[in-house]
């Protein structure tokens, strides 16, 4: 008994020794050194890791862009699993509190680093990233290990990395190549570091070496898949298809998670190259995935790397195929848009405008402006509805025309025959729970016209419009761009029925004007909706003539399609042999064969424009410009490289002024201004004024003339009347060109034609629209834009007036050209003052 005694004595007396963190005996460490790792770190890791493992089962790869190799949390992710980062920190924490041997300046407890190193990752996690910099600063200095140090690094270049601070990172990497010795698994972390550095700078050949290296050092098995399929990717992107291919392949050998799997067999077929003569093996292999009950929901993207394949294989058929295919077996919206945006493209380059607006439509739909190819989405709906809707015009017109013309009896037959199919189909269509679905959904435009027979092959007879599936489509499309999907009622154009509006519809209002459910099975109805009369009929063959001439010239000058431009002139004039629009046939056919190289047909329209329009030849000769095109855009090129200087540093480009300005004698008003600008530093504000004023007397025909003017006023105090205007100084926001036309007898249509032609060439993918509206009984305007400022509006303004085209209209005394911010514009519209605002423009907008 005595015996038990003395033992439990002294085991609790070394036990009150050892707990002092202020000895450094052996016992003491030990007693130290086990508490830590087994009671604190242990639970401080089981916490960290769940942490991550729950970060990394959320997180989502976006496989159409380079994966990244790391799996780290976004603000969602980092705040569901703050609580087990809370608790490594708070139990890491309470380790050091307890049993930190801080002696003499020295840290006895060996496994203090590894909690300073769970509080620094769990920092890291939590997206803190400053603080997580602090602590492994902070172990940088106080730790003896080099491990410790190392570790600390290689978590600060992270750190670094996630907060984008670039040049610290870089020399972060620096300074552990430079000073340090890494193991094999350290060596794997930093180039996994250096990876993604690489990548996101578009450093291809140096992130392919840290990838490889990745591969070589480390044994994480995800790890390793991950950088294999990133590799793949970039060597993709390098056009190295055969090490591209063998990456992915290496990937499906790894066994990795499905969708990991798939898109690894997706990129497989991408690395598709008719010189390897692999393309029967790649289909096979997609098609099976095609049979695969596991890729169900994956069907859209198997079809879509197909008709990839097809593409590139030159089998644009099966492509058209395929994608069709990939809309209708897809539940990604994501990839709904891609497809119907290639088939769209697809349609453009074959000229099927038709179905490419079709297409486009619903791509336009599906896409916000943060997609990359947003704007040629909206280029190309844009453009192809426009043809679509003169197609329709024409079609209409003509079809109800025709019908019109037969005996009485045979319209009635026609008519009933049509109530009769319509109660069918819509009898068919109550019974069809897919369609009652798709309707719910909200309409697709592709989906409704894949079904339709007719594809708007326009011809002189047409078909009759009434529920023609394609002209009901783009007339529904418009209606829900405008109004949404709104429900069947009275008053449908109210919104919160509270607002009533009739914009200008796409279509004219007879074929907009849906019949009601009691005229819909009405003979008399539909009879009444046709030309019975000669004027009436005379009015929409006005129209037909008219859409004609206006897509001869969408295809001439917006799509440069001469062909198509020259099959629509010459049906116009077959249809049309007294048309008005004549002489401006001859002439565009003229320098559209002029253009083609054709100079037996170029003469021939040039003879019969002659012949038959003497007055209109010789005005278009003594309309000509001294200058060649080539030589206008080599100086219009030389100006705005100088101009550019001008802006950036303008000491350096007045000291090179002289040897832009004697290579440009088209520009000579600009340099001119621009020499009394750079010379304005060496001469007195009297001399400065004068130079201005004389270069307002020499080249006041110039726009740009009124900086000079403008200037000159500032400079002698005669302007202080600009602050008063109505107008509001707006230079970074939406801005407008406007041409102001004082003679109602402008030609507008050629006006425009112009103004189209100068965006196709020079705006392309700007998506400028241009609109014309009426300022009051005596002026018009004719407005371009939208402008992101008034930086970007003068640009504009200035490259229109250089072009050769537009110098016409620069010549014209009842033409005005100026720039104005959008409030600025509504402001114009309701004041309906133009000197005003030409006061403000001149005197004060121009300066600033």
């Amino acid at each position: 008994m005595i015996g038990q005694k003395k033992i439990f004595f002294y085991l609790t007396a070394v036990f009150l020794i050892s707990c002092s963190t202020q000895k450094d005996a052996l016992v003491n460490r030990v007693y130290h050194q086990l508490n830590t790792k087994y009671n604190g770190l242990f639970y401080a890791n089981d916490y960290l890791s769940k942490g991550i493992k729950e970060i990394k089962q959320t997180h989502v790869d976006d496989f159409s862009q380079t994966i990244t190799l790391n799996m780290f949390s976004d603000n969602k992710s980092s705040a569901s699993n703050q609580s087990y980062f809370d608790q490594a920190i708070q139990r890491s924490t309470k380790a050091i509190e307890k049993h930190s041997m801080d002696i003499s300046g020295t840290e006895k407890n060996k496994f203090i680093d590894d909690a300073y190193i769970i509080i620094g990752k769990s920092k890291f996690f939590k997206r803190d990233y400053n603080s997580a910099i602090k602590t492994f600063n902070y172990l940088l200095l106080e730790s003896s290990s080099t491990d410790s140090k190392i570790e600390s690094m290689i978590w600060i270049a992270k750190c670094h990395q996630q907060a984008n601070n670039q040049s610290r990172l870089q020399q972060t990497i620096n300074n552990l190549e430079s000073n340090y010795s890494l193991n094999n698994r350290q060596k794997s972390e930093l180039e996994v570091v250096k990876a993604e550095h690489f990548a996101s700078q578009e450093k291809n050949d140096e992130s392919i070496e840290a990838l490889l290296n990745v591969i070589k050092f480390t044994k994480e098995k995800e790890l390793k898949t991950r950088a294999f399929f990133k590799l793949g990717q970039i060597y993709f992107i390098n056009n190295l298809y055969k090490q591209s291919r063998d990456c992915f392949k290496r990937v499906i050998k790894l066994n990795p998670n499905y969708e990991m799997v798939f898109n690894s067999k997706l990129n497989i077929s991408k690395t598709f190259q008719s010189q390897e003569n692999n393309f029967e093996e790649l289909s096979k292999g997609l098609n099976e995935m095609i049979k695969d009950k596991k890729n169900k929901d994956y069907l859209g993207q198997v079809f879509y790397a197909l008709a990839g394949l097809q593409l590139k294989n030159r089998d644009t058929v099966s492509a058209i195929n395929s994608l069709k295919k990939s809309t209708i077996n897809t539940v990604s919206q994501d990839q709904k848009l891609e497809s119907h945006f290639l088939l769209a493209t697809i349609f453009w380059k074959n000229k099927n405008y038709i179905k490419s607006y079709n297409h486009s439509d619903t791509a336009k739909n599906l896409a916000d402006s943060k997609y990359p190819n947003y704007e040629l989405i909206k280029s190309i709906y844009s453009n192809s509805k426009n043809i679509a809707r003169h197609y329709i015009k024409i079609n209409y017109n003509d079809s109800v025309i025709n019908l019109s013309l037969k005996p009485m009896d045979e319209i009635n037959d026609i008519v009933d025959n049509l109530i009769d199919e319509l109660k069918a189909i819509e009898a068919k269509n109550n019974n069809d729970s897919k369609l009652s679905n798709n309707i719910e959904r909200g309409f697709n435009s592709y989906e409704y016209n894949k079904q339709a027979q007719n594809s708007l092959n326009i011809t002189s007879g047409g078909g009759w419009y009434f529920y023609n599936p394609s002209a009901i489509s783009l007339g529904y499309s418009e209606f829900n761009t405008r109004w949404g999907n709104r429900k069947l009622e009275d008053n449908w154009r109210r919104k919160n029925k509270e607002d009533v509006t009739d914009p200008e519809g796409l279509l004219d209002g007879e074929m907009v004007n849906a019949p009601s459910e009691k005229e819909k099975y009405s003979r008399d109805y539909y009879i009444s909706k046709l030309p019975m009369e000669q004027y009436e009929r005379d009015s929409l063959l006005a129209q037909v003539e008219m859409a004609y001439f206006d897509l001869s010239n969408i295809f001439k000058s917006e799509l440069q399609d001469y062909k198509m431009s020259i099959e629509l002139y010459d049906s116009l004039l077959y249809r049309f042999p007294q048309t008005e629009y004549k002489p401006l046939i001859y002439q565009d056919l003229y320098n559209i064969y002029k253009t083609l190289g054709d100079t037996i047909l170029s003469d021939k329209y040039l003879k019969a424009l002659s012949l038959e329009f003497p007055g209109r030849l010789n005005k278009l000769s003594s309309n000509s410009l001294t200058y060649s095109n080539e030589e206008i855009e080599r100086a219009n090129k030389n100006y705005l490289e100088f101009y550019g200087l001008f802006s950036n540093d303008r000491p350096k480009a007045c000291s090179l002024l002289s040897d832009y300005k004697n290579k440009d004698d088209v520009n000579t008003d600009k340099f001119e201004l621009l020499s009394i600008l750079c010379e304005a530093k060496n001469s007195s504000r009297d001399e400065f004024i004068t130079k201005l004023k004389e270069y307002k007397q020499n080249f006041s025909e110039s726009i740009i003339s009124n900086y000079a003017d403008s200037l000159a006023s500032v400079l002698s105090g005669q302007s202080v009347k600009a602050f008063n205007f109505i107008y509001q100084n707006e230079f970074d926001n939406k801005h407008f060109f406007v041409l102001v036309l004082s003679d109602i007898n402008i030609n507008l249509p050629d006006l425009q034609r112009t103004i189209s032609f100068f965006n196709k060439e020079n705006f392309q993918l700007d998506s400028l629209k241009t609109e014309n509206m009426l300022l009051n009984r005596k002026k018009q305007l004719l407005r371009v834009g939208e402008f992101k400022s008034k930086a970007d509006a003068m640009l504009y303004f200035e490259l229109f007036k250089a072009d050769k085209s537009a110098a016409k209209i620069f010549e014209n005394n009842f033409i005005t050209p100026l720039v104005v911010s959008e409030n600025n514009f509504f402001i114009l519209l309701r004041q309906k003052n133009m000197d005003n605002y030409m006061e403000y423009f001149n005197e004060f907008y121009l300066f600033n």
